[in-house]
């Protein structure tokens, strides 16, 4: 994946005690491009609108994810993912941020059922957090928590992968992908509010 990203770092911090050995963990939240999905500006549900400063991937023709006014945790627009017509597919989100080899990041974002059309079958949704080097090529990656047919369709829910960039990490890349299975084009999610922190502890 080869899209440009921003870069920048806003301080926040925060400290606990371990077992005797003082050690402050820091909640450093990486900026990312436009993480309440703002922009551009659309009417309704639009499939297929790109949000700015993230990217789709597919492993088709098909995108069925775009924004939408219809739902919405916060502002006014969130990401509407639609199940894919073809059995097996899959489709997703990404935004690159900067990382380095060694320190922790959490990769977040709140997503709820659609009431009408909510996730079928065996399809499911899963944030991963993919550690890319200076080429772009993928060294690794690490997978969050699954959503499927029991995700509510009333209240939104946090979810969160977090791992240590390992070594040669460059950029990391904050990825949400939707598995169609058997779900034959049937069911949607939403989800809104992305953030990426760095969480790497020091004493």
């Amino acid at each position: 994946m080869s899209r440009i990203y921003s870069s920048g770092i806003l301080a926040l911090a925060w400290g606990c005690l371990v077992t005797g050995a003082s050690v402050q963990v820091s909640a450093a939240e990486v900026e990312m491009v436009n993480p309440g999905f703002e922009s551009p500006k659309v009417v309704g549900e639009s499939l297929g609108t790109e949000p700015e400063g993230w990217f789709y991937f597919t492993s088709g023709g098909q995108t069925k994810v775009g924004l939408t006014t219809t739902k919405k945790r916060s502002g006014s627009q969130a990401v509407v993912f639609a199940a894919l017509d073809a059995p097996d597919s899959y489709q997703g989100l990404a935004q690159k941020f900067p990382a380095e080899p060694g320190r922790r990041y959490e990769f977040s974002l709140y997503v709820i059922n659609d009431a009408m059309e909510p996730i079928v079958g065996d399809s499911y949704a899963q944030v991963s957090i993919e550690w890319q080097d200076s080429t772009g090529s993928e060294i690794t990656r690490n997978w969050g928590p699954t959503w499927n047919f029991k995700l509510s369709p009333l209240k939104w829910e946090r979810v969160v992968v977090g791992a240590e960039a390992p070594e040669g990490t460059a950029v990391g890349v904050a990825v949400v992908t939707f598995f169609t299975k058997d779900a034959a084009g049937q069911g949607k999610f939403y989800l809104d509010d992305a953030a990426v922190k760095d969480t790497t502890e020091k004493e």
